[in-house]
């Protein structure tokens, strides 16, 4: 079988030009593909750490800490120690993150409108199931 027609080889491919234009749909709100997304788990899940994120984020600390850092820099983000455990800081939107979170979302939403575009509403809904599955048992 040529690499090119496998199925990793094809998914990997889907991936890397995938993010590449959702960055550059991103470009305009000053954010990149991770910061939006820790913005995001932030205001849905509430108050999270910067170890649930990297997890969460399949990355590595370090590189969660630095789009942490730009993220209370440019005011999006705030943290505080816990009163749980004061070894770890939570993480909470700001009212300017929340802001930035809902401007980024309807570029995100126009994104994911192009893209499924290219399939009938039967082929979306295989297609999802599909990469559902895929998920789900690796």
């Amino acid at each position: 079988m040529e690499i090119e027609r496998s199925l990793f080889w094809q998914l990997s491919l889907a991936r890397k030009h995938l993010l590449n234009s959702l960055e550059k749909d991103l470009d305009p709100t000053g954010l990149n593909v991770p910061q939006f997304v820790i913005l995001r788990i932030t205001a849905r899940e509430g108050v999270t750490s910067p170890g649930t994120l990297a997890d969460r984020l399949r990355l590595e600390r370090p590189a969660v800490s630095r789009f942490l850092r730009s993220l209370k820099e440019q005011g999006y983000l705030r943290s505080r120690r816990s009163k749980i455990d004061a070894r770890h800081d939570e993480l909470r939107l700001t009212a300017a993150g929340e802001r930035k979170l809902a401007e980024v979302e309807q570029h995100y939403a126009a994104f994911d409108h192009r893209l499924a575009e290219h399939f009938t509403p039967a082929e979306l809904d295989t297609l999802l199931d599909l990469i559902g599955r895929l998920a789900n048992r690796l």
